[in-house]
């Protein structure tokens, strides 16, 4: 007759399961899947320590089982109690994406996490973006669109409307001043903070399906969108460090992240996040990655831009471009040189994709210029010096931004409009751009919006006409 088990193996072998049971709850794929917008951890080393944790207590828990160690009472009972707590917690998330499901409309996040708010705070505005529930900064739109004649306008900061509110921004005007005469004109702001002609593509791709415009205007800064293709070596790629994330930051991540429905349904928001103490950390971490030629150039910057830089009121990857190279924004001027020219073609092919996209849901494609500070007026170049930028005021009367990027569309057969000439005169005598932040101030989001719709007010009129 063989012995029952005394109360010790009992225990030990309890311990094994809950150890187990544990290090599933622990696996580093789980977490990231329930605990981060895009399952993956912004750290390398989070998943390594987590799946070290695992693997330790997936061998603890098969020892025990096979009685080649043994738990004491106590440590089985903590085992217990964590992975009772992590399969509760993971109940909890269940019951969040069954709320979604059964209580809350589908969320699409087509460009931000849907329902999310970011409050820029500087000494030179102060505005909080709220993104919508279909994940873009605008107000509410049903995905039916029924008898509107729908426009969706794809940029980049200045079109979603960097430093201003929402109502402020050219696109949301140029919605107003067009519906004067066509009620039936709804005008989405699909613009996307730090985007490039890449972005806009990928943009395309995910909303126009989901929102079937009828007209789809791709809105290019001046110079800068163009830039962006140019071939770049090793040291151009080097993007800004991120800053560390403090566990507030990390408690507040990943409560938005394992509960968005249960936040939508009881507040306006699933993430509030103040941007102020995330550019202080990262312009902490630049500074501390500067090489010695980027050293000599951020003590040579505007006494106030520094400060604002690392006070975390002025955006740091823009320092950053500067201090990497100052010459930045001259580098288009070789028009005929072999970089350029390769940065046409990826402009070429990005703006034939996303026309092929539009053809295919039966919608119309054009672009446009949004005017860049710097390429404006004498004034408003000099103010760039501020921030470590070469300047040259004898580029201005040229032009070469849009030129080059006229040359591209006209070469493929899209639309192309400007209203760079009238900004220009507007420029000496207005403050059309925030002096250290450099995008559009409410004055330069107005005159832009009606110097634009002068000149789309008959291309989208004869569209329009067409789908009748």
């Amino acid at each position: 007759m063989k012995p029952e088990p005394n109360i010790r193996n009992i225990e030990t072998r309890l311990g094994g399961i809950w150890a187990i049971l544990l290090a599933l709850c622990l696996n580093p794929w789980l977490v990231a899947y329930l605990l981060t917008a895009d399952g993956k951890f912004e750290s390398g080393k989070v998943p390594l320590v987590l799946g070290f944790i695992s693997a330790t207590l997936i061998l603890y828990g098969f020892l025990s089982l096979a009685q080649k160690i043994r738990l004491s009472a106590a440590f089985s009972k903590i085992l217990l109690l964590l992975a009772s707590g992590f399969i509760a917690f993971y109940c909890t998330v269940l019951a969040d994406r069954l709320i979604g499901k059964l209580l809350l409309p589908p969320a699409q996040n087509l460009i931000f996490p849907a329902n999310s708010a970011v409050t820029y705070n500087t000494p030179e505005f102060n505005v909080t973006a709220r993104i919508n529930s279909l994940g873009f900064r605008d107000r509410e739109y049903s995905l039916h669109k029924g008898n509107k004649f729908r426009i969706i306008v794809i940029g980049d900061s200045f079109t979603f409307g960097w430093g201003v509110n929402i109502q402020d921004t050219w696109v949301k005007l140029l919605e107003k001043k067009f519906q004067k005469e066509h009620p039936e004109i709804e005008i989405l702001n699909l613009g996307r903070s730090g985007g490039s002609p890449e972005t806009y593509e990928a943009i395309a791709a995910q909303a126009v399906p989901v929102l079937q415009p009828d007209l789809v205007i791709i809105a290019l800064l001046q110079g800068n969108d163009l830039q962006q293709l140019l071939p770049t070596t090793e040291a151009d790629t080097t993007t800004a460090p991120s800053p560390k994330l403090n566990l507030s930051r990390l408690l507040n991540i990943a409560t938005a992240n394992a509960y968005p429905n249960i936040l939508r349904l009881l507040t306006a928001t699933t993430l509030q996040t103040e941007v102020k103490p995330v550019w202080q950390e990262q312009a902490a971490s630049i500074t501390q990655h500067l090489t010695p030629t980027e050293k000599i150039r951020f003590r040579k910057l505007d006494a106030t831009a520094k400060q604002l830089f690392l006070n975390g009121e002025l955006n740091p990857d823009l320092i950053y471009s500067f201090l990497k190279d100052p010459k930045i924004y001259l580098h288009l001027q070789q028009t005929t040189s072999k970089p350029v020219k390769q940065a046409q073609q990826k402009l070429a092919q990005h703006l034939n994709n996303i026309r092929e996209l539009t053809v295919q849901h039966h919608a119309r494609l054009l672009t446009l210029t949004v005017p860049n500070k710097y390429y404006l007026c004498e004034k408003a170049m000099r103010e760039h010096t501020s921030l470590g930028v070469a300047v040259d005021p004898a580029i201005i009367p040229r032009n070469i931004p849009d030129s080059l990027v006229m040359a591209v569309t006209k070469a493929i057969g899209i639309p192309f409009y400007s209203a760079t000439d009238k900004m220009q005169a507007y420029c000496p005598t207005q403050q059309l751009y925030y002096t250290y932040d450099s995008h559009f101030t409410p004055l330069g989001n107005k005159l832009f919006s009606e110097a634009i719709f002068a000149e789309l007010k008959e291309p989208v009129k004869a569209i329009m006409s067409k789908r009748k």
